[in-house]
């Protein structure tokens, strides 16, 4: 019975150290996608409270403070929704080279969105713009959508000059019957 026991305790601590080596390392490139998929599932089920916890805190200072970027992104859902548009998924791609400027990090994030409209589905690629200020622990979001590098530093000047926005591109369009 003793040799059992302890056999039972050798197999949980081998299965404890299999873990251990096998559990793939935290990098920033990791951090960044699953933080950006929490910003993204968010979006997706309308949950505006997480998604400004995500969203860099001068985007929503620009836009009137917390409770005014809520609102203005509850009136831009509610229009989709009433116009028959709907997010089906956010996707990332691999986060671009993390560029140090000042005290932050920042890197581009690409991402593809899929929606669905009455007349079919709509596939764009656009990409985020991913800040940090503590090192990598946390990482907050500026979309590109529809700007430049230049118009963004515009209200965020310690934006790098060395971050590349993707250039915009036609969106896919499948029509469905």
């Amino acid at each position: 019975m003793k040799f059992l026991h302890i056999a039972v305790i050798s197999l949980f601590v081998f299965a404890a150290c299999n873990k251990m080596e096998s559990s793939e390392p935290v990098t920033p490139a990791k951090v960044i996608t699953s933080t950006a998929d929490k910003l993204n599932t968010a979006m997706i089920n309308q949950d505006f409270e997480t998604f400004a916890k995500y969203t860099h805190p001068k985007v929503i200072e620009v836009l009137g403070g917390a409770q005014k970027f809520k609102e203005m992104m509850t009136n831009g859902a509610k229009g989709m929704n009433d116009a028959g548009v709907r997010f089906i998924s956010i996707t990332n791609g691999e986060p671009g080279k993390i560029i140090t400027k000042d005290n932050e990090l920042q890197t581009i994030l690409p991402q593809t969105i899929e929606m669905k409209t009455p007349t079919g589905r709509v596939k764009t690629k656009t990409a985020l713009i991913a800040i940090s200020s503590d090192n990598g622990k946390t990482w907050h979001f500026v979309d590109t959508f529809n700007s430049d590098l230049k118009r963004l530093q515009v209200m965020m000047p310690n934006l790098s000059n060395e971050l590349v926005i993707p250039a915009p591109q036609p969106p896919e369009v499948v029509l469905e019957k």
